[in-house]
């Protein structure tokens, strides 16, 4: 359900992106605004149009998300300290604290709209590191920043 949801957020998403990309088009009449003269098919174009993001949007979510494992060398309690500093610096503030699993939300507003209100990142402590699911961007984002701190280990 989850996949299905953003695909329709995302096709909303880029047609509405597209529409005002084509109204200030025609605001600043760099095109005309008849469809028909606006494209070569006409109306015809913007079914192909449509069916290409709805493409797009239907594939987008399996790349867009995924799951990555950060090693980090600490205890449990300095695994979760890093977690919490990492996510914290990096704009996110906490959702959910279950104890070994833990979500995050971004706390700009700004942030969450921009990304389509899908920026929760879902946090499982599990042995030797953290694993971590959310937009792949930002997973990839966060464990890099979580495998370079230094550890209890390190200091």
């Amino acid at each position: 359900m989850k996949y299905v949801l953003r695909a329709l957020k995302y096709f909303l998403s880029m047609t509405v992106l597209l529409a005002v990309v084509l109204a200030l088009l025609a605001a600043f009449h760099l095109v005309e605004a008849d469809i028909d003269k606006m494209f070569v098919s006409g109306m015809k174009s913007v079914w192909q149009i449509a069916l290409v993001l709805a493409v797009i949007s239907a594939i987008y979510p399996k790349f867009g998300y995924g799951t990555r494992k950060a090693h980090i060398n600490a205890d449990e309690q300095g695994i979760r300290a890093a977690v919490i500093r990492v996510l914290s610096n990096h704009g996110y503030v906490t959702e959910k604290d279950e104890g070994k699993s833990m979500t995050f939300r971004k706390a700009s507003a700004l942030s969450k709209a921009a990304k389509i209100w899908e920026d929760r990142i879902s946090v499982e402590i599990v042995a030797a590191g953290a694993e971590i699911e959310g937009l792949t961007k930002d997973v990839v984002r966060l464990v890099s920043a979580l495998e370079a701190i230094p550890t209890q280990e390190d200091e």
